[in-house]
């Protein structure tokens, strides 16, 4: 069960290492030495710089998913919906008891 999405994750994570590896490293010289520096994850918890470079697919969609968990806080709703207007995309979400419901994604190409 899941070999297909575990097979494409590895394939994805090996392919954008060397490019999450610069990246972060990158940001990290920009910044004052010991300022601590983390990534968000997908699930909207934190992935240190090490695991983000090493597993960057972890850090995809991640935006929308911290968009949704600042909209709670910010607002002390802890139950409601989300909506995130970008530039070029609408991301919507639930939020339940302060956090994203998980589901599956669905695109809708307008």
């Amino acid at each position: 069960m899941g070999l297909s999405e575990r097979e494409n994750a590895s394939i994805l994570n090996a392919s954008l290492r060397p490019l999450a590896t610069r990246t972060i490293a990158a940001l990290q010289d920009a910044l004052p030495p010991n300022v601590p520096f983390f990534l968000t994850k997908n699930t909207g918890t934190l992935l240190s710089s090490e695991d983000s470079s090493r597993w960057p697919v972890f850090t995809f969609a991640s935006g929308p998913t911290n968009s949704m968990i600042g909209a709670a806080y910010l607002s002390g709703v802890k139950n409601g919906i989300v909506i995130d207007v970008g530039g070029t995309s609408i991301d919507i979400g639930v939020i339940i008891d302060g956090r994203p419901r998980q589901t599956h994604a669905v695109d809708f190409m307008i």
